[in-house]
């Protein structure tokens, strides 16, 4: 039986040295097909080296036009942001994977957590 390919958006990810992009190259059942970034050239090479076909400037734009391209998230952004994507991602139906730590405090981690599992 064949397994689904999960499609996934990369946010913030675009600043990695390309030798971590590209292990998400070698995912086996996901592929990566959106780049979200706000340094639009930065994102297309960042997509180049993925494979991925779509960039985008917001993870609200990713989201309001390309929602069907992906099915989670991998967020790498700054901890001031991140609470924000986790929980927009969330809220739009995306499985949500972000760096550690996901907030400034094990309260709002927690909360996170709840607000999500909902």
């Amino acid at each position: 039986m064949s397994e689904a390919m999960l499609h996934v958006g990369l946010v913030g990810w675009a600043d990695a040295a390309m030798a971590r992009l590209e292990t998400f190259t070698w995912l086996r059942r996901a592929c990566v097909t959106t780049i979200i970034d706000t340094d639009g050239r930065r994102g297309r090479a960042a997509a180049d080296a993925v494979g991925a076909t779509f960039v985008v400037g917001s993870l609200e734009a990713a989201l309001r036009e390309h929602a069907a391209e992906f099915d989670a998230v991998v967020i790498r952004l700054p901890l001031a942001e991140r609470e924000r994507a986790i929980r927009l991602a969330a809220a739009a139906g995306k499985h949500v994977l972000a760096v550690a730590p996901i907030a400034a405090t094990e309260l709002a981690t927690q909360a996170i957590f709840d607000d999500c599992s909902s």
